[in-house]
């Protein structure tokens, strides 16, 4: 969280990657991310996965390790109301998307979706990243612009190398680009699967 002094009107406002800035009736500017509403119940929805520990970064993202790598989200802003009939758990939704269902002390039951996201944002942020909805990004490839969703997974640096920049291996089926390989300059690999458009044309 991010807290600082401004002169401008109280205002709330969502961000598109579901961080929140608002300003208070006393000019304070306050920026923060969402974060798991229900960690305990996170955890025991992914430990069948065998994750036992689910760590939030300072840049809002949900990390977990796993054998092949290592598990990067994000969350909703807002946990809402379900039916009583929901079961408890994590169950996919559309777009790649998680529904974390979970119950209160009261015992009315919600949802919070988890969508996948970069591993790091702010390198990226070099190549216009923007956010465009739940998940959905939009970046700058080589001059063209392409929307897609990143993998869950973030894929470890296997034989030690490491890059000076981001490094975009293109991935094609029947002729066209399907996905990119996004290669960090630490050498961890994350794969970015284009939507919309034709899903495999890029964004003009």
């Amino acid at each position: 969280m991010q807290v600082k002094q401004t002169n401008r009107h109280a205002k709330l406002t969502i961000n598109p990657d579901d961080s929140v800035t608002f300003i208070t009736a006393q000019g304070r500017e306050i920026f923060a991310y969402s974060v798991i509403q229900n960690r305990s119940a996170l955890i025991k929805a992914v430990a069948p996965l065998g994750i036992h520990q689910v760590v939030l970064q300072e840049n809002g993202i949900l990390t977990a390790e796993l054998d092949e790598g290592k598990v990067v989200a994000r969350t909703d802003m807002a946990a809402t109301p379900v039916s009583d009939d929901e079961p408890l758990g994590l169950f996919p939704s559309e777009l790649n998307t998680m529904r974390l269902i979970f119950e209160e002390e009261t015992g009315q039951k919600r949802q919070q979706r988890i969508y996948p996201t970069c591993a790091y944002p702010e390198i990226l942020n070099n190549y216009s990243l923007t956010w465009v909805h739940k998940g959905k990004v939009s970046i700058t490839i080589k001059g063209k612009r392409y929307q897609g969703i990143f993998d869950y997974v973030l894929s470890p640096n296997e034989n030690g190398e490491r890059n000076t920049q981001v490094v975009f291996t293109p991935v094609s089926e029947n002729g066209n680009i399907v996905a990119f390989e996004v290669i960090y300059p630490t050498g961890e690999r994350q794969m970015l699967r284009l939507i919309s458009a034709g899903r495999s044309m890029p964004l003009s």
